[in-house]
């Protein structure tokens, strides 16, 4: 077939990218017809043959060019989101790994504790039916990471696997999770490697004993306190246990895998499996613990009588199953006998002693554990204004209601309320803290206090147990609420600005799920009215027509006819009370019922800006519409949202496209063509995809980063 067109036709080709091109551009091309023509001007060549990195942003070459990344993700066969998310979605998961991340999803999303109000009743609805929401998580994972379906078609042709029971958003909730989910798998990854690394040296030690080890290694590392990690299933658990091993282990660890070399055989190395610990530069502050320990004093908390695993379950089961052991000896009696050349005075070592007590309260798990279980339950916030704020803050000022705030559970907060207050400190205006206080009027180390100290009247006793309180108090806060109350206002952050991100998809989405209406079709009119406040009109100067009310006339595909002015066509009261409206009314409205007539709409439209809009719109049906005849009476009125038209007024695709006309009569022809089709007259407004954050869909919206709504 190839030959006989090339015969007929007189096409000369090498190979087939050559015929297509003679097919498209024939074969008589005659060079000479180009002579005394440059080809490229100098400024072009020399534009060509710099490198686009030196031009461009690397955020602008990533969208502009094809890039390997690009190529990568085009060549593999799994969707564009499943690669460019945080963790990869791993394709190819067992049925027992997918039962269990669907159960840690279930516990960490849908049935933990909310700690805002309004998050609650949906909590309570999906805790009643537990099984049947495992069983739809676990098919939505199994479409994920076994048939490599992305979340929109999920939603869009599995609706049958996940409905009634969860929603749209539901499904990218648990596409994020699975994220998390890939994230803690790896950090638990990490802490159990360095685990098993200490244990192979003090095995290895433990096993050789003419070689000695260059540093103390600590307590012995069983395999249960391994499995304990694989068992964890919260970042915070995970995050308690690293400080756990990094506060006992970890500078230990670096000093023996650094000098390892002199102490093992090369052959006996490769059973160790050294890992490679990466230096970070940490500030140089004083460490009461280290100082202690490098001059073997870490046997002063022994005189405490209770460890601080005992103490931590005896929070856990908040009653003292561990007792304080007994001591003979007053607290200064005891510590003569550990005056030093480091701690000269029996103050100092009790002193000392406290600290490090304190210290290694503050890094076991099981004692932050309880301690963050009881701070985030009882969690009140303070507000106290600052000097700017006193004077800033009167009784009409949004934030006004924060201004004297005593002690407000955070349970009957709102995301709103909790975004407003932290816009108010970022502005200067108040500073706000929280503090754990029980339904007892206690705070934590009075609520603790009967858990640590022994129930007897001695004198000692006492001694020792205000010494223990002391150091349990210095525990909480020092170490463990500063941290806490960081951590705490995070998460509620975190919540509240989910909470906004889905208000906006849902509004948005909202606007972009009506269907073009097909009434609207075939070459029709449509009327859409933007009216500005009264008073802008008469603000008007003389023969201008600037701030008039206008009354716009479109096809149906969009062609902008004409426009008229509509000033009159105002709230009938208004004109009860204005000589001027009132003499310019009827004229105005048996202008508006003729351009009816003539052009037959098959919808008029309002542009609802301000809360007139709905009296105007109410006047017209109820005045306006009435005086228009039976026959041209063929017609909806219709009010639509303004947050398009306005947007679109100010954009400069209206402003190239009108560029003569006022901002009302752009508001006019966008609301008509908004109600035309949602999706194409919002799309059109933005060249960048990412400018459509700048659509304001909550109150609360500039409060949000634009990476966190663009990602959303």
């Amino acid at each position: 077939g190839y030959r006989a067109a090339e015969l007929v036709q007189g096409y000369h080709y090498t190979d087939f990218a050559t015929k297509d091109a003679q097919e498209i551009f024939g074969s008589d091309f005659d060079y000479d017809d180009l002579e005394g023509l440059a080809l490229d001007s100098e400024e072009d060549a020399n534009l060509r043959s710099v490198d686009p990195k030196a031009i461009y942003e690397p955020s602008d070459i990533a969208q502009l060019y094809l890039t390997q990344r690009d190529t990568d993700i085009r060549v593999c066969d799994t969707p564009e989101a499943f690669q460019r998310r945080g963790k990869p979605v791993f394709i190819g998961a067992d049925k027992t790994e997918l039962l269990e991340e669907a159960a840690w999803i279930y516990r960490q999303e849908f049935s933990r504790t909310r700690y805002f109000s309004c998050d609650r009743l949906k909590e309570s609805v999906k805790l009643t039916h537990q099984t049947v929401f495992l069983e739809k998580i676990l098919i939505i994972l199994e479409h994920m990471r076994n048939d490599k379906l992305d979340v929109p078609f999920i939603q869009a042709y599995r609706r049958e696997s996940f409905v009634p029971h969860l929603d749209n958003s539901d499904i990218w909730t648990i596409f994020d999770m699975d994220n998390e989910w890939m994230s803690l798998k790896e950090r638990r990854k990490n802490l159990t490697s360095l685990m098993v690394q200490m244990r192979l040296y003090q095995k290895y030690f433990e096993k050789n004993n003419d070689v000695a080890s260059p540093v103390n290694l600590g307590q012995t590392i069983h395999l249960s306190d391994i499995d304990l990690i694989n068992k964890l299933s919260t970042f915070e658990e995970i995050k308690d246990h690293h400080e756990h091993f990094s506060f006992y282990f970890m500078p230990n660890l670096k000093t023996v895998s650094a000098c390892i070399h002199n102490y093992v055989p090369p052959e006996e190395l490769k059973s160790l499996k050294l890992l490679e610990l990466g230096e970070r530069r940490t500030p140089e502050v004083f460490n009461h613990y280290a100082f202690c320990k490098r001059n073997r004093l870490e046997s002063l908390t022994a005189i405490f009588g209770i460890s601080a695993m005992e103490f931590g379950e005896n929070m856990k089961e908040n009653y003292p199953k561990h007792i304080a052991r007994k001591s003979l000896l007053d607290p200064k009696s005891f510590a003569n006998a550990h005056v030093g050349k480091f701690l000269t005075t029996p103050e100092a070592v009790l002193s000392y002693a406290t600290k490090i007590w304190a210290l290694e309260l503050a890094h076991d798990p099981l004692v932050r554990s309880e301690a963050r279980s009881f701070y985030f339950y009882n969690a009140t916030i303070s507000c106290q204004p600052t000097t700017l704020g006193l004077n800033e803050i009167d009784s009409i000022h949004p934030y006004v209601e924060f201004k004297y705030l005593r002690y407000k559970p955070i349970s009957t907060f709102t995301p709103d309320n909790y975004l407003k207050l932290v816009s108010a400190e970022s502005e200067g205006l108040l500073k706000f803290t929280i503090e754990a206080i029980n339904k007892s009027g206690k705070n934590m180390a009075d609520n603790y206090k009967p858990l640590l100290e022994k129930d007897e009247y001695g004198a000692i006793v006492q001694e020792w147990n205000k010494l223990r309180f002391c150091a349990m108090k210095m525990c909480f806060e020092k170490y463990l609420i500063p941290s806490l109350e960081k951590e705490l206002k995070n998460k509620l952050h975190s919540d509240a600005q989910k909470y906004i991100i889905n208000s906006c998809a849902l509004l948005f989405a909202t606007h972009l799920n009506v269907s073009p209406d097909p009434a609207k079709a075939d070459n029709n009119y449509i009327f859409g009215i933007s009216l500005p406040p009264f008073r802008t009109i008469r603000k008007n100067p003389l023969g201008s027509n600037e701030n008039d009310g206008v009354c716009a006339v479109i096809l149906s595909d969009g062609t902008f006819i004409e426009s008229f002015i509509v000033n009159s066509v105002i709230y009938v009261s208004d004109s009860n009370k204005d000589d001027f409206l009132e003499k310019t009314r009827q004229s105005t409205i048996d202008s508006f019922i003729s351009k009816v007539k003539a052009f037959k709409p098959v919808a008029i439209v309002f542009n609802l800006d301000r809360k007139d809009t709905i009296r105007m719109y109410k006047d017209f049906n109820e005045n306006i519409l009435p005086q228009v005849d039976s026959s041209a009476r063929n017609f909806k009125v219709e009010v639509v949202n303004s947050l398009v038209p306005n947007l679109a007024a100010k954009s400069d695709a209206y402003s190239n496209e009108f560029p003569d006309t006022c901002i009302y009569t752009k508001q006019a022809i966008s609301a008509a063509r908004y109600s035309i089709d949602h999706l194409l007259e919002t799309a059109q407004l933005f060249d960048n995809q990412e400018d459509i954050v700048s659509l304001v869909l909550h109150p609360l919206h500039r409060l949000l980063f634009k990476e966190i709504l663009f990602n959303s």
